[in-house]
């Protein structure tokens, strides 16, 4: 089964905590979500959210210019309805960027690795899925004031460009072998984030009679007489 992109509103950022951001759609059940979290000057906290979902970081906090601090969490499996998510931080602002996909697998997370440096593009990687098919994204703030970014490669912007201090990025099927990613920022900033690979659900086999027999259809296409 392969990934969807579902929804994922523009990025927000708030100077009280804690900073809140609501997804304009109601999330389906067993969906994939994902957040990124960054404080300025600060450190950000695991989200909670009205639906009730449990939170899960993606390796370590990542430090980028200077005092300003970044985290990755997850859902693997989304309860269905209406939902806000919202996230504690210390520091002067905090930032939160929210995404949901659909074609997950019960546990999706594969591999990830942090990113951070300064200039005009953004970057993470390598990363080796562990076969073709994995929904890779990058998922990035800057620390300059809200700038203008634009997608690499054949990956799509999961919000608009324009002004923002996060952004992320998805490649819904990435070929095998080791993945790296960037974004451009319309100025040199610090910054900092994530490259993640997650893997999709299987694709069921389907099974029918044939002439008495039972003809066993593979995820190929290929039918297996029983």
């Amino acid at each position: 089964m392969a990934f969807t992109f579902v929804q994922a509103p523009a990025s927000a950022s708030n100077t009280v905590t804690p900073v809140t951001l609501a997804y304009g759609s109601n999330n389906t059940a067993n969906n994939l979500l994902l957040a990124i979290v960054s404080a300025q000057g600060g450190t950000p906290s695991t989200p909670t959210d009205t639906a009730g979902n449990t939170w899960v970081q993606i390796g370590s906090t990542q430090p980028y210019n200077g005092n300003d601090n970044t985290k990755l969490f997850y859902v693997a499996q989304a309860k269905a309805g209406a939902n806000t998510v919202s996230a504690a931080y210390t520091g002067t602002r905090g930032y939160l960027g929210i995404l949901e996909f659909s074609g997950g697998a019960a546990s999706p997370l594969d591999t990830s690795t942090p990113g951070a440096g300064a200039g005009t593009t953004a970057a993470a990687g390598p990363i080796v899925p562990a076969a073709a098919g994995e929904l890779l994204v990058l998922l990035m703030t800057e620390g300059g004031g809200g700038l203008n970014w634009t997608q690499g490669g054949s990956y799509t912007l999961a919000w608009n460009g324009t002004g923002r201090f996060q952004m992320a990025q998805y490649l819904l099927s990435a070929p095998a072998g080791g993945q790296s990613s960037s974004m451009t920022m319309s100025a040199g900033v610090s910054w900092g984030g994530f490259l993640a690979a997650f893997t999709p659900a299987a694709t069921p086999s389907t099974t029918n009679w044939v002439s008495g027999h039972r003809a066993v259809i593979n995820k190929r296409g290929f039918a297996r007489m029983r």
